[in-house]
This record gives structure tokens, sequence and C-alpha cells, in this order.
């Protein structure tokens, strides 16, 4: 199997995509959005009940699992290019 099979650039590309969504809406969250509805006091919990009703953390939670699913397949697939794990983990790569 080549690093370059359609299947291969698919899910590299799905791993970084999601990655970035995943980390980034993580950002947002932690430095803006929380602050924010704590600053706001009890005005803040309509704000955050938004959120959950629009179901944020279900988005979140899926993505990650995405993130998560194509990321451990593509360790996995670079692994059994080797005879055995511990020559991957040996190698420059699996290093």
């Amino acid at each position: 199997m080549l690093a370059t099979d359609a299947y291969m650039v698919t899910l590299r590309i799905v791993h970084i995509v999601t990655g970035v969504i995943w980390v980034g809406s993580l950002f947002v969250v932690v430095m803006f959005v929380q602050p924010s509805a704590a600053a706001l006091g009890p005005a803040g919990t309509p704000f955050m009940s938004e959120l959950r009703r629009r179901r944020f953390v279900d988005v979140v939670f899926i993505d990650a699992l995405f993130t998560i699913g194509a990321g451990s397949f593509l360790y996995w697939n670079d692994w059994q290019t080797y005879p055995s794990f511990g020559d991957w983990i040996g190698s420059n790569f699996g290093a």
C-alpha cells in the first residue's frame, strides 16, 4: 500500500481538517465563550443553554471521533508496513 492511495489521501485530509476544526472550536470556547459567559453572570445562562440546545458539544465530540478514528487507522496502516510493531517503533517514522 502506498501513502498516495486514494483512501490514504482521503483519510489524511479528514484527519487534518477535522483536527483543525476540533482544536479551533475548543480554543474559541476556552478563550472567548466561557470567559464571556462567566463575565455576564446570570445573563450568560441563556447563551450557554442555547449552545447546548444547538448541540455544540455533540458536534465537537463527533468531530473528535472522526479525528481520532482517521488518525488511528493511519497509524495502524503505517505500522502494518513493518514486520513487527517493535521494528516500526524503532524506525524514524515510527518514533
